[in-house]
């Protein structure tokens, strides 16, 4: 069907431009509707804001989760909703304007008890789905098919014997849309879904063969295929092949369910498409709400992430999907077009050295620019030997001839020798990033990032324009022995700009792994050794680790983790368990035949890597080798085994560092659900180190996807809960004043403390305040405002100050600065609520003088008054911190109190917090008891308490520091010391075998 009712809008756009709302997992219940209603109403209101803006969406897509249980009654409200979005987007009547696709919460679970949970097989799926049978399982959906038949009644019927469909294609003014509506929900039944839902293939090859029918009759200018669930989340026998050709005919794939937002390119030899997950839209107001718009122009997607803020009641910008761009929107390129420009973060042109970092004494991403479902390219390099020298051959996986070739002369062994020596190890990185793409300056290293990034003729790109996924084929030992993920250009990291490094098996692999999170996992340990006498306890760190990322689990960990001590062992364990990944603890020989040593003291064998790969060949999807030797461990020779994903050593390290490089990479796996590769950028908790910075991979898959640990990362919040007590209780004490006192129309907040302080977190943590504990009837909206130069008169500073928030208030030219704040409130749905003009002006250094202050809390006297003229509702708070040494702090408070006493008024007042201490040891007693906030096990905290306390003496930036390096990558356990072994193994009551 084609439908055409969009012609003749008169909205203003570009030649094939395109915008769609995307909004999923509303969970809309019977009740009770305020907290809901709160959410949802704010969100009609954001959808026309963002129209009046230039983000009118054309169409609207829904994936799943309207309702909450399915039931009749819900969709009554959805009807209501529905309507309601697209007027707000200016499509009032339209209906066929949105699509919709069923969640398992629109699933009436009451109905599904009796039935079959899951079928077995695709032999079996393809005899359920047949259109001549009765399909059980869709009734249990027949509230969802009652409301849906009716509300979009002359438009389009939800398909009676098929998963998917219908198709449509939909013309637009500007552009043609293909809809691809799947069904992920039949088989849904309980939180136990994950690997047991059917599409059917019979039912997606029928719809595909009607988009292939419409793209030859009706070509669309874009193929949309909504779903609510995951692909992960399907039955393991179809999952593989639902991907594929979803991949290979559909332009962009939108799906709901995790209520996380993200947006993954997938690029295969048959095709590609953008994968875009919408968070939640409502969850409750306790929790982050998330819808996505988006605009096509015909080559790439502009992405523009938007979220509810509870505490304002009103939806405004996302920073966190695309938080390193700087107006925290995502450009991703259509796979198989050639982008109008280079998707964000892009450098057009060259980037001149002294704009970037230096070399760190290690790689690594601190800057995290870009995390899981961030869009990357790929690279794929051929090494051969041709003589004494080393061919390279560049290409991309959809381009099967190269792009650029170039010989360079061998890799000296010095350079490994250089590694092992830890000498010189920005020089190394250098060396290794010539060696492969050459240098800065020479045509032929500019034409391959040209040819990666698409870039014009003129200009001279280099590998700092976006991450890239870098895949090495390499026969020669000698070459796959050199530690690529050192590569630097011009004093700069490669990691750190996104890339990734690994050798690989194939150019163009077709293996889409899996991994689901709880997974099954082996630990391989000997008792031989330096490493096996450090077994027992590695074993208690990984069951930490684990109790961590599964909660509910603790209890049973038996099933999902075992020990082995040798290669009969481990054959057992792994028949037994089927485990998906493998941690090897063992020392490595290299003579001969590369091997492992297990047994135990009385009894060492030596198992042939090869040997130990094939027993792993199968379930296993990932080994990791946290193995000591003499000598680097050369991957290819267990990497030829069939497993997807091998990870080892490149230098040989300290037992104890060996350990602290495994935990940091099965903490980057299961908590942040990284990709392998990926996981080997996380920092171990010891810090960097030569054997960690040298690691390498080597990899046979074509994507990856590990599922979210069930547990929340913790990464963030050690710095905004630790401590400030003080500083919070009064902070929103004075916030408090001001707003009930009528004659009260500023207040000036001063805190102050040293560098090792942190000052500069302290906006942050007030306003967490707010968040947690937001005033009733209050609207706040911070604005942050840059100090400008110090160093000027007091009057010329005044005027500095007056001009930076004009600038930051956005008031037009001869505008007075309380309509500019009266916009604001407005663009914020103040309605009857106080409005308070939270002005942040960040952190002054101990340079600053009594002059200058002086300049500040006049001008918070005398001219922010004024942006209350004519509006009694509305309130200012401004807000400074200063960082000082500490030998300064008395004669700080002596010239506040000076000052305070001269400046402030009825209308202004001036409050000087208390200076930004050190931490108490119970002030960690309580962060750690709270069981949102970290891992630590109960058992352990007084003895943490006491270690953290002891081993930083106090200061703020020690204590998160450590915290943070033990919740990502370290134990509690190791942290609180080995004399609390024996408490930690009574307080958990874990049974482990220390044999």
């Amino acid at each position: 069907m084609v439908v055409d009712r969009g012609a003749g809008m008169g909205d203003q756009g570009g030649v094939g431009e395109l915008r769609w709302l995307h909004v999923s997992d509303l969970h809309l219940r019977g009740g009770d509707r305020y907290d809901a209603n709160r959410v949802l109403d704010a969100l009609l209101s954001a959808v026309q804001r963002e129209a009046e803006a230039g983000w009118r969406p054309e169409l609207v897509f829904v994936t799943g989760d309207i309702a909450n249980r399915g039931k009749t009654e819900e969709y009554a409200w959805a009807t209501e909703l529905f309507d309601g979005l697209l007027a707000a987007a200016g499509l009032s009547g339209q209906r066929e304007r949105l699509w919709v696709v069923p969640g398992n919460h629109d699933v009436d679970r009451d109905k599904g008890e009796y039935l079959l949970r899951s079928l077995a097989s695709n032999a079996q799926a393809d005899q359920y789905f047949a259109p001549d049978r009765t399909h059980d399982h869709a009734g249990k959906l027949h509230a969802y098919r009652a409301w849906y038949d009716d509300y979009f009644a002359g438009i389009r019927r939800l398909e009676a014997t098929s998963t998917c469909g219908p198709v449509d294609v939909i013309a637009l003014p500007r552009a043609r849309v293909g809809v691809l509506p799947i069904d992920t929900a039949w088989f849904s039944q309980g939180d136990d879904d994950h690997g047991r839902l059917w599409v059917g293939r019979r039912c997606l090859d029928g719809a595909l063969a009607r988009v292939e029918a419409l793209k030859e009759h009706t070509p669309a200018d874009l193929w949309v295929a909504l779903m609510h669930h995951p692909l992960e989340w399907l039955h393991d026998e179809e999952r593989g092949e639902v991907q594929r050709k979803l991949r290979a005919s559909m332009d962009v794939l939108l799906r709901g369910h995790l209520h996380e937002s993200e947006v993954e390119q997938v690029l295969t030899h048959a095709g590609g498409c953008i994968q875009i997950a919408a968070g939640a839209s409502y969850q409750g107001s306790r929790w982050p709400n998330r819808a996505l718009l988006a605009r096509w122009d015909g080559q790439q997607l502009r992405l523009r992430p938007i979220r509810h803020v509870d505490s304002q009641s009103t939806w405004t910008l996302d920073t966190e999907l695309f938080a390193h761009s700087p107006d925290y929107e995502g450009t991703v390129p259509l796979p198989g077009q050639r982008p109008t420009q280079p998707p964000e973060p892009a450098v057009a042109k060259d980037v001149p050295p002294r704009t970037r970092e230096t070399l760190h004494p290690f790689p690594g991403r601190r800057r995290r620019a870009q995390r899981r479902g961030g869009f990357r390219r790929e690279l794929v390099v051929m090494g051969t030997r041709q003589g004494p020298r080393i061919q390279w051959s560049f290409r991309t996986p959809d381009r099967p001839s190269p792009f650029r070739e170039r010989v360079v002369d061998p890799w000296s062994t010095e350079g490994l020798t250089t590694l092992v020596d830890g000498h010189d190890f920005g020089g190394l990185g250098e060396r290794i990033g010539e060696l492969l793409f050459g240098r800065h300056g020479q045509e032929q290293f500019h034409e391959i990032f040209r040819s990666l990034f698409v870039t014009e003729r003129d200009e001279r790109p280099g590998p700092a324009v976006g991450p890239v996924r870098c895949r090495l084929l390499v026969e020669d030992d000698e070459v796959a022995g050199v530690p690529w993920r050192l590569a630097a250009d011009r004093g700069h990291w490669l990691t750190e700009d996104g890339w990734t490094f690994e050798l690989a098996s194939s150019a163009t692999p077709e293996a889409a792994i899996q991994l689901p999170n709880p997974c099954s996992i082996v630990l391989l340990a000997p008792t031989w050794g330096a490493l096996g006498r450090r077994a027992p306890r590695v074993e208690l760190m990984i069951r930490e680790l684990l109790m961590g990322a599964w909660p509910g689990l603790s209890d049973d960990l038996g099933g999902h983790l075992a020990v082995a001590r040798s290669l009969d062992e481990l054959t057992r364990k792994v028949e037994l368990l089927r485990p998906h990944v493998v941690l090897a603890l063992a020392h490595h020989v290299i003579g001969g035949t590369p091997a492992l040593r297990l047994g135990s003291a009385g009894s060492v064998d030596r198992v042939p890597l090869a040997a130990i790969a094939e027993r792993l060949r199968g379930p296993v999807r990932a080994l990791y080798l946290a193995t000591l030797g003499d000598l680097p461990l050369p991957l290819r020779a267990v990497a030829g085994g069939g497993l997807p994903c091998v990870i080892g050593p490149t230098v040989p390290g300290h037992a104890d560092d060996v350990v602290d490089v495994m935990m940091a990479w099965l903490h980057g796996l299961l908590i942040e659900a990284l990709d392998p590769v990926e996981a080997m950028h996380e920092l171990p908790a010891a810090g960097p180190s030569r054997r960690w910075a040298g690691m390498r991979a080597h990899t046979d898959y074509f994507s990856w996807s590990t599922a979210h640990a069930l547990a929340l990362p913790l990464d963030g919040l050690a710095e905004l809960r630790v401590d400030r007590k003080d500083q919070r209780a009064l902070f929103r004490q004075h916030l408090d004043e001001l707003v009930r006192d009528s004659s009260r129309r500023v207040e000036s907040i001063v805190c102050f403390g040293s560098e090792r302080d942190l000052p500069e977190l302290l906006s942050r943590q007030l306003e967490h305040e707010l968040d947690e504990r937001e005033l009733v009837g209050t609207v706040v909206v911070r604005q942050g405002v840059p100090l400008p130069a110090l160093g000027r008169p007091t009057e010329a500073m005044r005027e500095d100050l007056r001009r930076m928030l004009r600038e930051e208030l956005d008031a037009r030219q001869g505008e007075e600065l309380a309509a500019a704040v009266q916009r604001m409130a407005d663009f914020h749905d103040v309605g009857t609520d106080m409005f308070v003009m939270w002005l942040d002006w960040g952190v002054a250094d101990e340079h600053v003088r009594a002059g200058e202050l002086q300049a500040w809390l006049r001008m918070a006297a005398e001219d922010l008054p004024h942006l209350c003229d004519g509006h009694p509702w509305v309130r200012v708070l401004s807000t400074l911190t200063v960082r000082l040494r500490p030998e300064r702090f008395a004669r700080f408070e002596q010239v506040m109190a000076q000052l305070a006493r001269v400046e402030q008024s009825h209308q202004a007042t001036i409050k000087l917090l208390p200076q930004l201490g050190k931490v108490k040891e119970e002030d960690l007693d309580r962060y750690l008891r709270d069981r949102r906030l970290t891992r630590c096990p109960e058992a352990l905290i007084p003895a943490a308490a006491h270690a953290i306390i002891a081993s930083t003496g106090g200061y703020f930036d020690d204590v998160i520091a450590l915290i943070e390096r033990t919740e990502r990558g370290g134990t509690w356990t190791a942290l609180a010391g080995e004399a609390s072994l024996g408490a930690v193994t009574a307080g958990l009551d874990l049974e482990i075998d220390f044999t």
